[in-house]
């Protein structure tokens, strides 16, 4: 299983925080008292018998949805009839692309790369249908998962079906073509004759004036020794030829190698020449000597590096990977809660629990957030210690607590000149977080007792926090105490969450820059589905009694679909959300295209 990385980004910061319901102080509760329902206790048929109302009729409301959320209903009821019937997961996946067509470009390509990576593993067959009609980003994306995915289960024929496919609708998936030739037989010397032909006739036909890039040049140094000298110089021929085109417009610069050793390109020409001169060298030695004896740049760069572009393979570099071999990191596709992903542990609890809070699955299992480190010698250090145990001394930890800032702002971006660098800034809190971690350490340590004497610290503290900045804090807090077994707790956490939701979907409601996007992306939609997700197995009466009151009613249909994907245990593998002049899309798995 691979290591995965998880960005989790803040919901909007604003300090007007109205309350909207009377709710009693989420710092006292019962301890394993009376549950709230017995939700929790629903058999598997049970749990599809009140998911299957709930995808029928959002299916059925959505002919009334603008497109693009008719297309995020339809995509996520889709993922959840994977666990009941996947022919119609695969029906409503393509009317949710469908509907992606139709919907405004802003939000357009990344509905549509959702959609595809979620129907890929299912059916690839449909995707290819699919991909002719999508955007060009997503074609890029798609073609090269395709035959990646090809590559994976073996399937060289289908793979090589779905290169010429991309070249038709105008896409050279590189990074998938390299893994393909390394991946072909010895014996397919014709197929791999014809697809560098079929590369470097697109590439010919296709010149990118705007960027710098290896393209065909990587397939030249990589590759020449099974291919036809001739069919190679074609290509180094075609390669300067674009170069030289290219150095026609502004230049640009490049720099590449380790920061101790860089090399540094003024001219295209250069670059691409010292790509592939050490292949020329071998197969036109004067014509090599002639071209280096005209560039110095690309001289120079030879002399440090003769090995030329082959020098840079190794590394995390994609072209370190000779093929798509079977022991090569394949992502886990689509699993249920009753498929145990690889090298992973999954209990019952974790039935619909994925990905509410970020997983990390070196330290703490599936849906326990990160261990949090912090600066020797800082106040937040003294409380964390060295390690990852729960403390033996709890009570001194949480007064030395106390001196950690109950707020900081902490730059997130910063651009311009070093003397005159501005940022943007997030707030933070970290003694919320600093007593989170303890809570955290306390439960996975198996120290009951401890971790909850934590988690009523971090409640408080909470409380303190504007809305629409609690529900990360929350969604850990409701996860950590039904790992406990304390479900009351989590019910009132959660309840607390959905007050929260609403409190940012009411700031959202009048924030510029959001009405261009569908309320089913906003920050409070992410919020909602969080709180659903761990209401569902917690108290699913109350979380019904929740999404109910939600005003919107394409949002209301969108969190009770995530109602049913949280009983069937499919978990939410992608993701997006649209803040005020930001769009974040997230991705809980490897994608396909990314190997």
């Amino acid at each position: 299983m691979p290591q995965l990385e998880f960005k989790l980004w803040p919901f909007a910061r604003l300090t007007f925080c109205p309350p909207l319901l009377a709710l009693v102080s989420l710092t006292t509760f019962a301890h394993q008292g009376q549950q709230t329902d017995q939700s929790f206790a629903l058999t598997l048929s049970e749990r599809e018998g009140v998911a299957r109302p709930l995808l029928l009729h959002a299916e059925s409301d959505s002919t009334t949805f603008d497109p693009a959320s008719r297309s995020l209903v339809l995509y996520r009821a889709a993922g959840a009839w994977l666990a009941l019937d996947r022919s119609r997961a695969v029906r409503l996946y393509r009317e949710s692309f469908a509907a992606a067509h139709d919907s405004p470009p802003l939000i357009r390509r990344y509905l549509e790369e959702a959609i595809l990576n979620d129907l890929l593993p299912l059916s690839p067959i449909d995707v290819l249908g699919l991909l002719p009609a999508a955007v060009p980003s997503t074609k890029t994306r798609l073609y090269a998962a395709l035959m990646n995915f090809s590559l994976l289960q073996g399937d060289y024929v289908a793979a090589v079906h779905v290169f010429e496919q991309a070249v038709s609708n105008g896409v050279l998936p590189l990074r998938s073509t390299v893994h393909l030739f390394a991946s072909l037989p010895a014996s397919a010397s014709t197929d791999r004759e014809d697809l560098f032909h079929a590369a470097i006739q697109f590439y010919d036909a296709h010149p990118d004036r705007e960027s710098w890039h290896w393209t065909v040049a990587d397939l030249v140094a990589r590759f020449y020794k099974q291919l036809p000298r001739d069919q190679v110089l074609q290509a180094i021929h075609i390669v300067l030829s674009q170069a030289e085109q290219q150095d026609q417009h502004p230049p640009g610069m490049i720099g590449m190698g380790p920061p101790e050793n860089n090399l540094t390109f003024h001219s295209n020409y250069d670059f691409q020449l010292f790509a592939v001169a050490p292949v020329l060298q071998q197969l036109d030695t004067p014509l090599a000597a002639k071209l280096l004896a005209q560039h110095d740049e690309a001289a120079a760069s030879l002399e440090r590096y003769p090995q030329g572009l082959v020098s840079f393979y190794g590394g995390d570099s994609y072209v370190d990977k000779d093929a798509l071999r079977p022991d090569h990191v394949k992502p886990p596709g689509l699993q249920l809660y009753n498929a145990v992903e690889e090298n992973q542990t999954l209990k019952s609890l974790d039935m619909g629990l994925e990905f509410t809070v970020p997983r990390n699955l070196t330290l703490l299992g599936v849906t326990g957030s990160l261990v949090s480190f912090a600066n020797p010698d800082s106040p937040d250090a003294l409380v964390l210690g060295t390690g990852t145990a729960c403390p033996s001394d709890l009570t001194h930890n949480l007064e030395l607590a106390k001196a950690v800032p109950a707020q900081r702002k902490v730059a997130t971006m910063c651009n311009g000149p070093w003397e005159r660098q501005w940022c943007s800034y997030e707030n933070t809190f970290p003694q919320a977080s600093v007593v989170q971690t303890v809570a955290e350490r306390c439960t996975y340590s198996g120290e009951s007792a401890r971790a909850r004497t934590a988690l009523q610290k971090e409640l408080e503290l909470i409380e303190q926090i504007p809305a629409e900045d609690q529900i990360k804090y929350l969604a850990t807090a409701a996860d950590l105490y039904l790992r406990l077994g304390d479900r009351d707790a989590a019910a009132l956490v959660v309840q607390k969450g959905f007050l929260a939701a609403r409190t940012l979907y009411d700031l959202e409601l009048v924030r510029p820059g959001l009405q261009g996007y569908p309320k089913g992306i906003w920050n409070s939609a992410e919020a909602y589905r969080r709180m659903t997700t761990l209401g569902v197995n917690s108290s699913l009466d109350a979380t019904f009694k929740a999404i109910r009151e939600i005003p919107d009613p394409v949002l209301q249909e969108l969190e009770e679909v995530m109602i049913a994907r949280a009983l069937l245990g499919v978990p939410v593998r992608r993701n997006m959300t649209a803040g005020t002049g930001t769009f974040c899309t997230t991705e809980t798995e490897v994608a396909y295209d990314q190997l």
